[in-house]
């Protein structure tokens, strides 16, 4: 795969340009999805993040159910996330039950991509999974306690690649404007070194600029708010898009 290669989710390409927006749907069941989706619409993103950490039941059955109840009420692309507590979610949930939990939501037919932590013991056996069932990995490592340096989130990201996943995700928390910059460097080299997209995101007011100046330093996506905020420093869809406008002339309003 060459820098240039972009990832289809769905009917959206990510990579290298123009920086797609993806918003979160956070329902506590099934029926929540409709007027939730609703208000995603209206925004509207380029794709949606399913973030099934804040399902109240998380059984197969019910991810298949509510997978289609989404269906039916959004033509978004779908990217599915379980994000635990220690990642900035609200699953509390063991080793087995993440790979059940992910492993589910794979196979429940609602998704075009899916988020697997690089952390998790089951990373590759879900990466393969998801692969075999040709549906796109988004390898994520997220960081609220501070910003590794340079080095170590390169090495994160080269063992995301030699994982196969399609797309390298790193999100940190800065506590200096000097960690933004470290973020800002990683990804601009790991666009180059590993030949996939990368999303990276500084989190918080301190690294705001990093969800809108994308492009200047190869970040491919950003996550804004529609339906509600999923991470700090997020801005709403259409202030995320006027701002992209302005920064990246490839970003259309």
């Amino acid at each position: 795969m060459s820098r240039t290669d972009a990832v289809l989710i769905g009917s959206c390409p990510l990579g290298p340009a123009p920086v797609k927006v993806l918003a979160s749907l956070m329902a506590a069941g099934a029926g929540d999805i409709p007027a939730l989706a609703r208000r995603i619409l209206q925004a509207p993103p380029d794709l949606i993040e399913w973030r099934t950490d804040h399902l109240a039941d998380r059984s197969e059955a019910a991810l298949t159910a509510a997978a289609g109840v989404l269906r039916s009420h959004s033509d978004l692309p779908v990217l599915g996330t379980l994000r635990t507590a220690a990642e900035g979610g609200r699953a509390a949930v063991s080793e087995r039950e993440y790979a059940g939990t992910v492993g589910a939501m794979i196979a429940s037919g609602g998704l075009d991509a899916v988020d697997i932590e690089l952390r998790r013991g089951a990373s590759r056996e879900l990466s393969a999974e998801a692969r075999r069932r040709g549906m796109p990995v988004v390898m994520s490592l997220h960081d609220f306690s501070g910003t590794p340096a340079a080095a170590d989130l390169l090495k994160a990201m080269e063992r995301m690649a030699g994982l196969d996943a399609d797309i390298l995700k790193v999100a940190v928390m800065p506590s200096r404007r000097e960690d933004v910059l470290v973020l800002m460097d990683a990804a601009l080299r790991a666009g180059g070194a590993f030949g996939r997209p990368v999303i990276a995101i500084s989190m918080g007011a301190l690294g705001a600029l990093t969800r809108v100046g994308c492009a200047a330093f190869g970040s491919c996506a950003t996550f804004a708010s529609a339906a509600g905020a999923s991470a700090p420093g997020q801005f709403s869809v259409s202030e995320t898009r006027r701002m992209l406008a302005r920064l990246d002339g490839s970003v259309s309003l």
